[in-house]
């Protein structure tokens, strides 16, 4: 889920970013999906022309947390700011959860 900070222009290009965050997630490694949103729930903020992005996730029981996170953080800043006219201020990576192998 998406939010809006700023001028209403920007209203319409949260389910863009929020799409293109959810693309760059499943391709980190490490990642499980979340029961309600397929990979990853988030909400976006902006403030002029930077966007700030909350992301939570279930990380994969193996995976080194904090590798995770720096993962996920640089995939979605170059996804997002490669397809938009944003710059990325701040990637938030919340773990909700960690899954145990069955």
């Amino acid at each position: 889920m998406a939010k809006k900070r700023g001028n209403s222009n920007q209203s319409h290009d949260e389910g863009i970013i929020a799409s293109i965050a959810g693309t760059a997630i499943g391709e980190v490694d490490g990642v499980s999906p979340l029961n309600d949103a397929g990979g990853g729930h988030f909400q976006v903020y902006f403030s002029d022309d930077k966007v700030f992005i909350d992301v939570n996730i279930n990380a994969d029981y193996n995976c080194n947390i904090p590798e995770l996170a720096y993962n996920i953080q640089t995939k979605i800043k170059k996804s997002v700011e490669s397809r938009t006219k944003y710059k990325v201020e701040k990637v938030n990576v919340n773990v909700i959860s960690v899954i145990m192998p069955m």
